[in-house]
């Protein structure tokens, strides 16, 4: 009986640790395509980031849908910076993150042509948020904006 228990278990967690590393593998790969230097990632749920200070470039892979979709995020190239909950939000007095809030850093373009990008870091109905949810989001968020150039940045948008 107790075989019947933990061996479902044992398989489901050898699959967890396989597409990991498929997925540590395709990022790397597109890191060394685009000639990028990381000196920062994150791996969590089906999405990676990466940055390079030198050449203030994000990579960030999404793996949740059948296509993995890759994106570069030139921060010379961003207008608005929108985290979600939004600058004016977090800076009130006594903010604190609240279960079930949406975690996400919007990127607009200067040019109107290409897309904005946005990279969820929580997103309500799927699960609980935790702790490290807040942590990666926070992190990130801090590190876009240290190694934004707020003079090509026209708006950190709400910033207070």
């Amino acid at each position: 009986m107790l075989s019947l228990f933990i061996i479902p278990v044992i398989l489901l967690s050898r699959a967890g640790k396989a597409k990991s590393k498929k997925f540590e593998k395709e990022f790397f790969s597109e890191v060394s395509r685009m000639e990028l230097t990381i000196s920062d990632k994150d791996f969590w749920n089906e999405y990676a980031i990466g940055i390079d200070k030198s050449k203030n470039m994000i990579l960030f892979m999404d793996w949740s849908e059948p296509e993995p979709k890759v994106r570069i995020i030139s921060l010379k190239e961003v207008k608005v910076l929108e985290p979600t909950p939004g600058f004016k939000e977090i800076n009130k007095k006594g903010f604190t993150y609240k279960k079930g809030q949406r975690l996400a850093i919007k990127f607009c373009n200067k040019d109107s042509s290409r897309m904005d990008i946005t990279v969820l870091f929580y997103i309500p109905g799927f699960g609980e948020q935790s702790e490290k949810d807040v942590k990666l989001f926070e992190k990130w968020l801090k590190l876009v904006i240290a190694n934004m150039d707020t003079k090509s940045a026209d708006d950190l948008k709400h910033s207070a």
